[in-house]
């Protein structure tokens, strides 16, 4: 038997939830965690508010078109911001659940661990690369070239066109929010280790359906009455092992994250 845990990185950005509040860490949030989640449910949306509003106020087409497309990314973003804040509980034991559990065959169990560590360096790459794109389009490009503005042109209650330190405010506006998004985009991170893990469980499942029955040693002899019971309770694991996965992929699909 091998056992497969939670992922290290996966692990590293739930604690990233925990520490900037998303997350709460006891059975129930208490009163200091709620005023948090609830913060990141106002504060954010301002983004997509300040995005729409720009894409109606600007006279230039493509700069509205430009705030238009942002605005519908931002949307699925806010779907993923009310689904990590408010299912943490569901996403935990979907995590406990699937990403936890133990492979037989030691080539199945190669195969996976090959496999899962090829999402991992993707995973970083996406990581990096989202992180260094924010970082410089919210705050370097500003105050790049003789002209300072935002290099969103968002709808803001300050004239920053006019004001250096309207520019400051809503340059801070704009980092944090960027930053705001580089964290709750990581979240898909989650989704598609979760989608990775069932697919995979899936192939496994397969594999130790064809072995139904049989041992991995050769010098064990079994009688035919060990070798049906064997049978038997190979099949009970294998039906144990589809119902729960098939039960984790129709949360998916009821919950499009």
């Amino acid at each position: 038997m091998h056992s497969i845990q939670i992922h290290k990185v996966i692990g590293l950005i739930i604690s990233a939830f925990y520490l900037i509040g998303v997350w709460h860490r006891g059975d129930k949030p208490t009163v200091k965690e709620i005023r948090m989640k609830l913060f990141y449910c106002i504060y954010y949306p301002l983004f997509l508010l300040s995005t729409v509003g720009g894409a109606i106020k600007n006279e230039n087409r493509d700069e509205s078109v430009l705030l238009a497309e942002v605005s519908m990314g931002l949307t699925i973003v806010c779907v993923h911001l009310w689904l990590l804040v408010w299912k943490q509980n569901e996403i935990l034991n979907l995590l406990n659940r699937v990403c936890e559990f133990s492979i037989r065959d030691g080539d199945e169990y190669n195969v996976f661990t090959d496999k899962v560590g090829k999402f991992v360096k993707f995973v970083y790459l996406f990581v990096i690369a989202t992180t260094v794109a924010g970082s410089l389009g919210s705050a370097v490009l500003p105050f790049l070239g003789s002209e300072k503005t935002l290099f969103l042109k968002i709808a803001f209650p300050l004239d920053y066109k006019s004001s250096a330190i309207a520019l400051w405010i809503a340059t801070v506006f704009l980092v944090t929010e960027f930053f705001l998004t580089i964290t709750f985009v990581i979240f898909s991170v989650i989704i598609w280790y979760l989608l990775l893990v069932c697919a995979l469980r899936y192939e496994v499942l397969g594999s130790e359906m064809k072995n139904m029955g049989q041992v991995s040693s050769e010098n064990v002899k079994m009688t035919e009455t060990q070798r049906h019971i064997k049978f038997f309770e190979d099949l009970k694991t294998s039906i144990n092992a589809h119902l729960l996965l098939r039960e984790c992929v129709t949360w998916l699909n009821c919950n499009p994250l």
